[in-house]
C-alpha cells in the first residue's frame, strides 16, 4: 500500500485534494491502494520563506507516510509567478 501525504495551503485544497488523489489513483493504477492522509495545511509565506518552516512540515509529511511513501506539495499561485516560486 502507498501512503500519500500532502502538504496545502487552502481549506478547499483540504477537502478536495483527497478525493482527487483517489480518484487518479484508481484510474491510473486500479491494482495499487493507496492511503491518502488528511493534509497538512500551511501558511504559503511561512512555508516558503522559513527553512525551519519548511523543514519541519516536509518531515512531518516524511513522518506520516512514511520511507516508501509519497509526498505532494500543493501550493497556489494566483498572484505569483509559478516558475519564479518553485526555484
Amino acid at each position: 500500500m502507498t501512503v500519500i501525504a500532502s502538504i496545502v495551503e487552502g481549506d478547499g485544497e483540504v477537502a478536495a485534494l483527497p478525493i482527487l488523489l483517489r480518484r487518479v489513483g484508481a484510474w491510473q493504477s486500479p491494482d495499487k491502494n493507496f492511503n491518502v492522509l488528511p493534509p497538512i495545511r500551511v501558511r504559503r509565506d511561512r512555508f516558503l520563506n522559513r527553512d525551519d518552516e519548511f523543514r519541519r512540515m516536509l518531515l512531518l509529511a516524511a513522518a506520516k507516510c512514511g520511507e516508501s511513501g509519497w509526498i505532494l506539495v500543493l501550493l497556489d499561485a494566483d498572484d505569483d509567478c509559478p516558475s519564479e516560486l518553485g526555484a
